[in-house]
């Protein structure tokens, strides 16, 4: 009885150690179906990260995409701008430009007539024109270099021959040829009325434009071009401000004879401001010597604009400033 009861009680014992075993062997299991459950989730981390990722490389393509596109637009915007604003005035400023525009107007201008419906006389104005420009300014440029050889040959009878020069012939008497027939004055301003007539037609085209060579920008009307002109202090000198718009340069007058008060200006014509300068680049600074030490003037200025060689348009209006001295 001893020896089975002993046996009985290592056969429980045994048995509890199984059933222990099953426990842990249970926990095991727990532990890794528990670890596969962190598997799993890490997984589906993972995934949705590359989820992430995906939906990241498309945004950043699409911006991509989006800079280049506003890049691109950017550009195009730029281009035409800088075009729009390199766009020059179509009607040149010197006189031999203008006589060739003329005649290249009147040589193709019958091609067009029909198409923008020109008069018979708005036609016979352009050709005439064409005509009566090219003679005058012929007749000017042979006029002044007459007038240069007529003063040569003065300087001569007077100082003789430089060393090493030659005798000047006595000029010939100055002639003119025929004149063909005049037109009215005030030229450009009922040319570029055509002109501008012509480029409002829903028909025209860059090309017509540039065969009549009027594609470019539309003019100020010379006769009523006016620069308006500020004046400030630039370090104690004075600094004419102004704007070029169309024009090539501004013809710059001064007075620096109105005393200390500079109303009433003593007289606003233009002749009694003096040639100060021609500036063709904004803006101007009066360099001139200020007053003496201790002293001040009001200076005054005027301005007008210049296309080419000509002045044309009105005089600014006065504007005055006091200068002073070193105090």
């Amino acid at each position: 009885m001893d020896v089975m009861g002993h046996s009985n009680k290592v056969i429980e014992d045994a048995m509890d150690v199984i059933a222990h075993a099953n426990n842990v062997i249970g926990g095991f299991k727990d532990v890794i179906d528990g670890t596969m459950d962190v598997i799993d989730d890490t997984m589906d981390v993972i995934g949705l990260f590359h989820n992430v990722i995906g939906d990241a490389k498309d945004v950043i393509g699409g911006s991509k995409d989006e800079l280049k596109t506003n890049r691109t637009l950017k550009n195009q915007f730029l281009t035409q701008n800088i075009n729009k604003m390199a766009k020059k005035y179509y009607f040149p400023t010197d006189g031999n430009g203008r006589a060739d525009w003329f005649e290249n107007l009147a040589a193709k201008i019958d091609n067009y007539s029909g198409k923008y419906v020109l008069t018979v006389d708005e036609v016979n104005f352009i050709k005439a024109l064409a005509l009566y420009f090219r003679y005058w300014f012929t007749q000017s440029n042979q006029l002044q270099a007459t007038i240069k050889s007529i003063v040569s040959f003065k300087d001569e009878i007077l100082n003789g021959v430089p060393a090493g020069g030659s005798p000047s012939s006595p000029p010939a008497d100055i002639s003119f040829a025929a004149a063909p027939p005049s037109v009215p004055h005030g030229a450009i301003k009922a040319v570029t009325s055509i002109v501008g007539r012509i480029k409002k037609f829903a028909t025209y085209t860059t090309t017509d434009g540039n065969d009549l060579k009027i594609e470019g920008a539309e003019p100020e009307e010379e006769e009523t071009m006016k620069p308006v002109i500020k004046i400030k202090l630039k370090n104690r000198q004075p600094e004419i401000v102004w704007k070029k718009g169309t024009a090539g340069a501004l013809l710059i007058r001064v007075n620096r004879s109105l005393g200390n008060s500079p109303i009433p200006i003593p007289d606003p014509s233009p002749d009694a401001f003096d040639f100060l300068a021609i500036d063709t680049i904004p803006n101007y600074v009066d360099t001139h010597d200020l007053p003496a030490f201790g002293q001040s003037q009001v200076w005054g200025y005027r301005c007008r604009y210049m296309i080419g060689d000509e002045q044309v348009g009105d005089w600014s209006d006065i504007v005055t400033i006091t200068v002073s001295g070193d105090v």
